[in-house]
């Protein structure tokens, strides 16, 4: 729960690959800004999701193994309405159809909170899934909430 702040050098180099992001995908790159907890953050536009994570994981310069999160949001809200048990049905149905149709990627689905569903996938799945859920006729994501992993150093497959 503690962060250890990064040096300024890494701080430096952090500033100057979002910069160099940007200046590569102009066309999907809004903002780039460095948080207060030292993390890069690229504000990307909706079109630019799978483009960029596609840039983030082959390009040689970033070579990203974990992607610690992705968050956007369609309408702001603060309180959460209940979902209804059909809606949550259609969602339980979609997530089986999800891991039918990409058994290779998707290790894991799950309703959590009562109406989200979270397909965990392997990291090599990232993009596949997303061009998934956003080009497929029963999906048509337009909205992407949330991608998170985490790295554990000691284990031999560390990132999860």
């Amino acid at each position: 729960t503690i962060r250890k702040p990064i040096d300024e050098v890494a701080r430096s180099h952090l500033v100057d690959f979002g910069k160099y992001c940007a200046e590569i995908l102009p066309k999907y790159i809004e903002k780039v800004q460095i948080t207060s907890g030292d993390e890069l953050e690229l504000l990307i536009i909706p079109e630019g999701v799978v483009p960029v994570l596609q840039f983030l994981k082959d390009h040689h310069t970033a070579q990203f193994v974990n992607l610690v999160d992705i968050a956007g949001m369609d309408v702001p809200t603060t309180i959460r309405k209940p979902i209804d048990e059909v809606a949550r049905s259609h969602l339980v149905d979609f997530g089986k159809y999800c891991a039918e149709i990409l058994p290779k990627y998707i290790e894991k689905v799950q309703i959590t909170s009562g109406d989200e569903l979270e397909l965990l996938i392997i990291p090599e799945g990232v993009v596949p899934v997303l061009q998934f859920l956003k080009d497929h006729h029963t999906a048509q994501f337009v909205s992407l909430v949330d991608i998170a992993g985490m790295d554990v150093p000691s284990r031999p497959n560390r990132f999860e």
